[in-house]
């Protein structure tokens, strides 16, 4: 199904509509007795269907442009500086962030909670036989969306997590209803996680296999989100369980020797219907609005051994002196995907089982990403005594293979709290160097000033 045909059954509601206009603080929405509420379960269904709020506003533009994994000329700044001035603070690790401006991340999370709280009043139906599969749909996937909603928010706004201080450090406010009525504040660090565990897991108990869409999300796709939060929480035993469920559901990869890699988008731009990788689709627009001249980071590009097609496939060269640029999203030429992919299910499944001691069997596993990753003629397994620890291939892999998901941010927030592998970016602009060390608080974004001016919320300390 193209994303054409799928947004025909997009229910425009005005309850909705109400809640799409700009600026809105989507922790403060009225009910009002003129809304039309959905009632049934297909019109749950179609408040998640729609496509503009669940799939294209993913919470990891400010990741995205903080992990240094691609640097801009300082023309280029100078002039998105002039246009979307927070972003260019994320960039750059600025202590403030939004200078008066409100965050898209932050609305569009909120925005992207309400419509999954909407949906969720499916709970108080009760269906028939015929329609209990509908009604695990939406149940299922407000909870998803919801789950994956706050965990990308805990990724940006909240420290990361440390089993120690989690109980006491600030998080995000969880909205539950959507009621002005329903009052929040900043809740800590382990009721966020323990909230998205939550929904995760209802998530993965009620979805099905194979969800009618790529626009939706199926039980390895809720899985794989419920494995990144139990691994952000170092906990990897339990994480082991959900990674082998994604890993046996959804392992189909690409032979990138199948590729035509000389296209300008070897993927196609079709929203990966046509991709078999492709386990569920959201995206985001490129940060910068319409710039070009993303010269991918430099020690990344290092990272490629010379018969590793991925480079590529993913990038093209934009001068004669070496720097290129990012082209191989999944999404098509412009837009950026940040959805789930196999590449991701095969290294989550990697690396549970090495941290629960199994790397011999990891190995295979890691082995046949790599086999369809590289040119056929020249192509060599890894070997556990290449490595003295397996977790630095996958480390870099991860980097490889996820470039530009918005996953590298959240990737260098657990190495650093890990302490064996830490990161240390920089960047250079205007012949100034700009340094954000390890377990710097800066890892942690401010929430946005107008929370902090209309809700009293204690401000992240910087």
């Amino acid at each position: 199904m193209n994303k054409m045909n799928f947004l025909k059954f997009t229910y425009v509601l005005p309850f909705l509509l109400l809640t799409a206009s700009c600026g809105k603080d989507f922790l403060d929405v009225k009910r009002d007795k003129s809304q039309v509420i959905p009632g049934s379960i297909v019109d749950y269904q179609g408040v998640l269907d729609n496509f503009a709020i669940i799939n294209e506003r993913a919470t990891v533009s400010l990741g995205l442009v903080g992990a240094a994994e691609y640097h801009l000329p300082d023309g280029v700044l100078k002039t998105w500086l002039s246009n979307i001035p927070y972003e260019v603070n994320g960039y750059l690790w600025e202590k403030e962030i939004f200078s008066g401006y409100e965050s898209t991340d932050w609305n569009n999370a909120y925005q992207r909670i309400l419509y999954a709280n909407l949906a969720l009043e499916v709970m108080d139906l009760k269906p028939s036989a015929s329609e209990q599969n509908d009604w695990n749909n939406v149940a299922g996937g407000a909870s998803f969306i919801r789950g994956y909603t706050y965990y990308q928010l805990a990724q940006l706004f909240c420290k990361p997590y440390d089993a120690q201080t989690a109980a006491a450090d600030l998080g995000v406010p969880i909205k539950q209803e959507r009621d002005v009525e329903e009052k929040v504040t900043r809740n800590t660090v382990e009721e966020v996680y323990q909230f998205i565990v939550a929904d995760l897991k209802r998530a993965v108990e009620l979805l099905p296999e194979k969800a009618k869409s790529r626009f939706r999300p199926n039980k390895a796709t809720a899985a794989t989100f419920l494995v990144r939060t139990l691994m952000q929480m170092g906990r990897y035993d339990q994480a082991l369980a959900y990674a082998t469920l994604a890993f046996e559901k959804e392992n189909a990869l690409i032979d990138y020797n199948t590729l035509d890699l000389g296209k300008l988008n070897p993927f196609g731009a079709d929203y990966g219907v046509t991709n078999p990788e492709l386990l569920y689709y959201a995206h985001i627009n490129k940060p910068g609005s319409s710039y070009t001249g993303y010269n991918a980071d430099a020690s990344l590009l290092a990272l490629y051994e010379p018969n590793d097609l991925r480079k590529k496939a993913f990038f093209q060269p934009i001068a004669t002196d070496g720097r290129m640029e990012f082209k191989g999203s999944f999404s098509g030429a412009y837009n950026i995907f940040v959805g789930v992919s196999a590449g991701e299910v095969y290294l989550n499944y990697a690396e549970c089982l090495i941290r629960n001691n199994r790397a011999a069997d990891a190995l295979p596993v890691l082995n046949k990403l790599r086999k369809n990753r590289f040119a056929t003629f020249n192509y060599n397994p890894i070997q556990a005594s290449d490595y003295s620890d397996l977790m630095e291939y996958v480390w870099k892999e991860r980097r490889r293979e996820l470039y530009f998901r918005g996953l590298t941010w959240e990737d260098y927030r657990r190495q650093n709290k890990e302490g064996k592998y830490t990161v240390t970016l920089k960047r250079n602009n205007n012949d100034k160097v700009y340094t954000l060390e390890p377990n710097d608080k800066r890892w942690t974004l401010p929430l946005p000033d107008n929370e902090i001016q209309i809700r009293g919320f204690i401000q992240n300390e910087r």
